[in-house]
């Protein structure tokens, strides 16, 4: 269970969104906005269910009234709507089997889900109904993305830019660009997103993902100043107060940090907020609060996990970190063996290492590299691995890598690699 954007771009949909996952750690890309298909556009779920009521063969009606329950899905972060979502979007289908919105909503359903393959296939389907929509193409790159498939993920996106440039296609791009280790390239391509927001949130989310490639990327002065911006422009929102909080961690403010979290957590109970807080409060020395912060971590992966959402690569990041390294690999192998993200070649790596075999897990920790990608996470993971295997120079080179991308890249991980490195010198 790490802190999502979990992109996976977690994934999912603001329709006004189309899904996007997460996932290094920290960044979300989860309320990347469409604006073809916005909560104005969707209405409400009582309005929905009020047009269904009055015409029941509709099958616009009833994809509306799912798509009105994808929206909940985020404002409300409850995972409890996917099931009436798709329940909705299926009635609409049954009446319509070409109905375009049906057939994306239910990409970003299974996308929302984790479900990479099956919302490729429905976005391929959708795309098949309305071939020249840029949201279609932008959820086929979403499930090719995934899927560990760059490169077609790569074309899906341009298309979707020379289709129709605008903050979900600018912002796809961005986090493409920062897989590849591009960081510069990425600031920029959500700078173009930032001029293409609609609303001061989605400028706010746009300063946020800034703020985050700047904090690790060794600029945290950089990322102070847009964290503060995206604070201006959505006070006392989510995305606003935990730029703020992981600022003040940065700069070792803990008591600041959680306060601003616990802001958050009031606000929306998402599993990597309640992490993140876990892990202010662990590093503050607070235990039992941690202790809560995790169980509801925990709890709410659970709810996630009860209706339909595949929650293996985050939970086997948190049992490989917290203790539990059975279930850490258990996690890792279903995942790898149905997609192979460097996102999950990383969790596999981890998890193996956790469980002592070390051979194994370098080879996977190479293959979460396999692009470039400048991580404090990776670089981390895999300095462990090297010490363990006894290859002390290589593993001070990455952990030093891990300390100079970000000193304070985990509350947890970033002391050990501290602590680590003095080992070393002291024995050199």
């Amino acid at each position: 269970m790490k802190l999502r954007r979990t992109l996976a771009m977690s994934a999912v949909v603001a329709l006004a969104l189309t899904a996007a996952s997460v996932l290094l750690p920290g960044r979300d890309r989860r309320n990347i906005v469409d604006s073809s298909l916005s909560a104005t556009s969707i209405g409400s779920v009582r309005y929905a269910k009020e047009r269904v009521r009055l015409n029941p063969a509709d099958a616009t009606a009833h994809a509306l009234l799912g798509l009105a329950y994808l929206n909940k899905v985020k404002s409300d972060a409850d995972p409890g709507f996917y099931p009436k979502a798709e329940a909705s979007l299926d009635r609409a289908l049954a009446l319509d089997p070409q109905n375009f919105e049906s057939l994306f909503g239910q990409a970003n359903t299974a996308l929302g889900r984790h479900d990479f393959i099956g919302g490729l296939d429905w976005a391929r389907k959708a795309r098949g109904v309305n071939t020249y929509n840029s949201d279609a193409l932008g959820a086929i790159g979403d499930g090719l993305l995934e899927s560990g498939r760059y490169t077609a993920a790569g074309r899906a996106f341009q298309r979707m830019v020379d289709l129709r440039p605008g903050l979900p296609a600018f912002a796809r791009i961005s986090y493409l660009r920062e897989l590849r280790g591009d960081t510069q390239g990425a600031i920029q391509a959500m700078r173009l997103a930032v001029r293409s927001a609609g609303t001061p949130d989605d400028a706010a989310w746009c300063y946020f993902q800034i703020g985050d490639l700047w904090l690790n990327s060794g600029h945290p002065e950089r990322a102070r100043a847009v964290f503060r911006m995206a604070s201006r422009l959505a006070p006392g929102t989510a995305t606003a107060l935990n730029g703020l909080a992981k600022m003040a961690a940065a700069e070792g403010r803990l008591p600041a940090a959680i306060n601003r979290m616990e802001r958050v957590i009031e606000l929306n109970r998402e599993p990597g907020y309640a992490i993140f807080i876990g892990d202010l409060y662990t590093a503050n020395y607070q235990s039992k609060k941690a202790s809560w912060a995790y169980r509801l971590a925990a709890d709410l992966e659970a709810a996630e996990e009860a209706n339909g959402v595949n929650v293996n690569l985050e939970s086997s990041l948190f049992a490989a970190d917290h203790g539990e390294p059975a279930e850490a690999l258990a996690r890792a192998q279903t995942e790898y063996s149905s997609r192979r993200s460097i996102h999950v070649a990383d969790a596999y790596a981890w998890a193996l290492y956790s469980n002592g075999r070390f051979i194994q897990a370098k080879r996977l920790s190479r293959e979460a590299f396999r692009l470039g990608t400048k991580s404090p996470l990776f670089f981390f993971h895999a300095g462990m691995i090297d010490l363990a295997l006894g290859r002390e120079k290589r593993a001070a080179a990455e952990l030093r890598t891990a300390l100079e991308l970000n000193p304070r890249f985990s509350l947890i991980h970033a002391p050990t690699a501290r602590k680590a490195l003095v080992r070393l010198a002291q024995k050199g």
